[in-house]
């Protein structure tokens, strides 16, 4: 402060210092608002550019968001519940999405040169990330699931190739069973014709007494595979369906 007040004194030589004297104290508010340094403006933005901000419905938009994942940690430590699950929490996408594509516009409507530099990196990202990771197959949370509808359809083929009354007896690994319940007991397409389920049951060693046998993979069937043969083996990954050898048909022992 001294040395702007020296300088502004420099500047108006003894004029000025005599002006400031004959004035009183309204000399020196002229002086120390003379030597008081321009404050920046807190934002670049302009007053009618923060009214206009504040009055964008696209605000509420954007809060959405970190509203909805708050509210869903405050509902997960006021009720004592779990977090959503997978297939519950995708709706974080689209407003994710959402925000991004606002971002864009507000950078457009302010900075156009900045905002292709800056959104230019994260759509090439998000492609990049799209098409590595894209996936029409297979779900996560349903990894068991791919098959179900490919081992119904092999069962309702040989069934009817072999001309059948009886349904097959089939068992599976206890994380199908859901599902294949579901599809023999519901599905329009009338799978029930074709096989019945054992009873439900929990994580157990295959027993080796139903005409077929799906497997999540060859390790969990390798103790009746004297007694079976693989018929099927599902794509993209390590499920297979065996059948129940027939009783002509000479054991490996046997070979």
């Amino acid at each position: 402060m001294a040395r702007v007040a020296a300088a502004w004194l420099e500047e108006h030589g003894h004029d000025g210092w005599m002006l400031a004297d004959d004035a009183g104290p309204l000399g020196l508010t002229e002086l120390v608002e003379h030597a008081r340094p321009e404050r920046e403006p807190l934002s670049e933005l302009s007053e009618e550019q923060e009214e206009e901000l504040v009055s964008d419905p696209r605000l509420f938009l954007v809060a959405v968001l970190p509203g909805a994942v708050l509210a869903n940690m405050v509902i997960v430590r006021l009720a004592d519940t779990h977090y959503l699950q997978a297939r519950l929490a995708l709706f974080y996408y689209p407003l994710f999405a959402l925000q991004v594509g606002i971002a864009a516009s507000w950078l457009w409507e302010w900075r156009r040169k900045t905002a292709w530099a800056l959104m230019i990196p994260v759509f090439l990202l998000s492609s990049v990330n799209l098409g590595r990771n894209i996936n029409l197959w297979i779900a996560s949370e349903w990894w068991f699931d791919p098959g179900t509808y490919i081992v119904l359809d092999y069962l309702k083929k040989t069934y009817e190739e072999e001309h059948r009354t009886e349904p097959y007896s089939l068992d599976t690994h206890h994380v199908m069973q859901n599902s294949l319940d579901f599809h023999l007991t519901l599905d329009p397409r009338g799978y029930g014709r074709y096989a019945k389920l054992v009873q439900w049951h929990g994580l157990q060693e295959p027993k080796g007494d139903t005409d077929f046998y799906y497997a999540v993979s060859t390790n969990e069937v390798e103790k009746i595979m004297d007694r079976y043969e693989y018929v099927l083996w599902i794509p993209r990954g390590s499920f297979v369906l065996l059948r129940k050898k027939k009783t002509d048909a000479p054991s490996p022992q046997s070979r």
